[in-house]
């Protein structure tokens, strides 16, 4: 009777390991495949004026620009407050929400290159403080408080910057013959300067040069600021304390988008109607998907803050059998896991002319997708 029972539990743990095994050999065999759907669910919608557009999230709420209004929404689609700005104010936002700066043009235009002042508030709407007649007439202002002012226009020499902490002082000034942007990281700790062919360069808080990197079309920061991406002629790099450790070729020519997230080992670079998500450690492609549908492009790529899940936003043309005013009415959110399984899609349909919509970008929490068109703002929440 005991050499039975050994019997038997020998065959139930022989097909144990063999059910795994043949679960394995589907999960590489049909990468692509959803093995555990979400499904997205409209949770409001906010009709919105041509010519809107998201100025961000502060502290859970949505920060939304038509000039000269600007209107904010709870996490319920409630209208919180909405406010006429004087012609010529314009505002901006830090990338998450932290401050937001109002800037005064001298002119009704905000596009006039003279600036009368820049006040700054905290993501209470606390006001902090206010500076006067800033040398600047474009800022980017960073989650910390610190920001930077642009004088001059881009492509124009000699354009300058001019480097600020979170009080409003100065701290450095930098001269620059072939301005092309600038991109700083989240807390400001860093900032690149694009100068176009003759490269990127890296710059700490206090406008100290760190390093030169090689020109690239698409560049962005990892989580970790300790790292810098960068696209260019087909190879994505990946640089670490301004140290090139990865490069990877793409079979795209031209990338429309990429996501960095490096503690998840992945980069992906997309193009006009082609994704691939590349392993940094193996600098291999891991998974690929291709819009097989006539006449779509992607629109936008974002992945969730806990790293698990991407979104894109797709576009429709529906081809010259229709109107042209009534070929780009439709899109879809397409939801996939960092391992490449597609999840789910929502479909959007508006009626206003919409090409290069949708955009989706994940709430602070991941939990929902926030979309927009030209016409509306729509909150998923994903199931």
């Amino acid at each position: 009777m005991r050499r039975n029972n050994q019997g038997q539990t020998a065959f139930d743990l022989r097909v144990i390991i063999l059910s795994h095994l043949i679960l394995a050999v589907i999960i590489v065999i049909f990468p692509g495949r959803s093995v555990s759907a979400v499904e997205l669910i409209s949770d409001y919608t906010i009709q919105i004026q041509p010519k809107a557009r998201i100025l961000g999230s502060m502290t859970g709420n949505l920060l939304v620009y038509r000039r000269p209004h600007i209107t904010m929404y709870n996490g319920h689609g409630k209208q919180v407050f909405s406010r006429k700005l004087k012609n010529n104010i314009k505002p901006t936002l830090s990338p998450n929400g932290e401050y937001l700066g109002l800037i005064t043009y001298a002119d009704r235009s905000p596009t006039d290159l003279k600036t009368v002042k820049l006040e700054m508030f905290d993501n209470r709407g606390k006001f902090k403080w206010k500076l006067d007649k800033p040398a600047a007439n474009a800022f980017h202002i960073t989650d910390h408080g610190s920001f930077f002012g642009i004088e001059g226009v881009q492509g124009i020499p000699p354009t300058r910057v001019h480097v600020y902490d979170n009080y409003g002082d100065r701290r450095n000034i930098l001269v620059f013959k072939n301005y092309q942007g600038l991109l700083a990281s989240p807390s400001g700790a860093k900032f690149i300067i694009d100068q176009g062919a003759n490269g990127l360069i890296v710059h700490d808080s206090l406008g100290e040069e760190m390093a030169v990197l090689p020109a690239a079309e698409k560049f962005l920061f990892d989580k970790d600021e300790r790292y810098i991406g960068t696209f260019s002629g087909r190879i994505f790099r990946l640089y670490q304390d301004e140290k090139e450790v990865v490069a990877i070729r793409s079979d795209d020519i031209q990338i429309k988008a990429m996501a960095l997230d490096v503690a998840g080992d992945l980069v992906i670079l997309m193009g006009e109607k082609h994704f691939g998500g590349y392993g940094l450690t193996t600098r291999h492609l891991k998974w690929d998907y291709t819009l097989s549908e006539k006449d779509r492009f992607f629109t936008s790529l974002d992945i969730s803050p806990d790293s698990h899940r991407f979104a894109c936003g797709v576009d429709v043309n529906l081809g010259n059998s229709v109107p042209k005013e009534k070929r780009h009415i439709e899109g879809y959110i397409y939801l996939f896991s960092t391992n490449g399984r597609n999840l789910g899609r929502h479909k959007e349909k508006y009626s206003l002319w919409g090409v290069g919509f949708p955009k989706g970008v994940f709430s602070s929490s991941g939990e929902s997708l926030i979309v927009q068109t030209r016409e509306k703002i729509e909150k998923l929440r994903l199931k």
